[in-house]
């Protein structure tokens, strides 16, 4: 009766160890589980919070693009350059005045779509036409920055250096 008193005892006991052990374990495992659930459940959240933004941004996007063009066709870009000589040929035509112009030196920066040419006017006409023809260079469609101007009498007229930069838009 002790023996099988005693069997009986570390039966139960090794069943008792064995559920312990396997209730620990599943324990352990649920415990991973939930945590892999709320790892998941953060990182959906943050999914969704930026899928809601990319969303507004989007909407920004489509009511900002009409304005868009507009602001591309500020600054012509690097190829509408080559229509410049002809261009100020004929402003200087207009104001009665005779010029040369060659393109200098350029400025190329990655980071920013706004570049620039830099620029040399000489001019020969009457004084009033040749400020006429710089506010008909200012309000033309290329932006024009002169960092140098230069006039001198020239023979009952006047003689213009003009230096400076024109600026595009790279695309």
């Amino acid at each position: 009766m002790k023996k099988q008193l005693i069997t009986i005892i570390s039966i139960g006991g090794a069943v008792a160890v064995v559920l312990l052990l396997a209730l620990t374990y599943v324990s352990f495992d649920i415990s991973q589980r939930a945590e892999r659930v709320k790892e998941s459940r953060l990182a959906l959240n943050s999914n969704s919070q930026t899928g809601e933004k990319l969303a507004l941004l989007r909407l920004d996007l489509t009511a900002f693009e009409p304005y868009l063009v507009s602001l591309e066709n500020a600054l012509p870009d690097k190829e509408q350059l080559i229509n410049l000589p002809r261009d100020l040929k004929t402003m200087a035509f207009q104001n009665s005045i005779g010029i040369t112009s060659n393109f200098s030196g350029e400025e190329f920066k990655s980071s920013s779509n706004f570049n620039w040419l830099g620029l040399t006017v000489s001019a020969d006409g009457k004084f009033d036409n040749l400020i006429n023809f710089l506010k008909v260079i200012d309000n033309s469609r290329y932006s024009v920055r002169f960092e140098n101007i230069d006039l001198s009498s020239n023979n009952g007229g006047f003689k213009g250096s003009f230096v400076g930069k024109v600026f595009y838009y790279q695309k």
